[in-house]
């Protein structure tokens, strides 16, 4: 599947297959059918995959990093700050449901070429530099 909008079709149509499907009960009272949940912020498919609840963590994690763009580019702020602060205010936010995610090669590699393109701003190496050898772990090692 390559594009965002087949990618939004097929869901679209999960969704609706979902709705569709025999109800469950607790009692007397009928549990309405969904295809995805968010529950103690992770969200949840009834297909299993765990692609969309990452890519929602690292949207909201893309927000609150362009929020903090004039903290990016400040010259008087040590590199040090930057990077704590992306730990904290942005790092958190991307991971934050982690221990639910299916951790594939693929996955770890979006994570880390999503890791790599904001690195990459803070610190003014190349995507490829932060792929190697993130400066985040080199910090957080140090």
């Amino acid at each position: 599947m390559g594009t965002r909008t087949a990618k939004a079709v097929v869901r679209k149509e999960m969704k609706l297959k979902q709705a569709d499907r025999e109800s469950v009960f607790a009692g007397d009272h009928e549990l309405k059918n969904v295809f995805d949940f968010t529950y103690l912020g992770h969200m949840f498919q009834a297909n299993g995959e765990g692609d969309f609840a990452i890519e929602t963590r690292c949207k909201k994690a893309k927000t609150t990093f362009g929020r903090l763009h004039e903290f990016w580019s400040c010259s008087t702020l040590p590199m040090k700050a930057k990077l704590r602060m992306y730990q904290c205010c942005v790092w958190s936010t991307v991971t934050y449901g982690n221990v639910a995610w299916k951790l594939t090669k693929k996955t770890c590699s979006t994570l880390r070429n999503w890791n790599a393109k904001n690195l990459a701003i803070i610190t003014g190496k190349t995507v490829y530099d932060e792929t190697k050898e993130p400066t985040m772990d080199q910090w957080l090692s140090s």
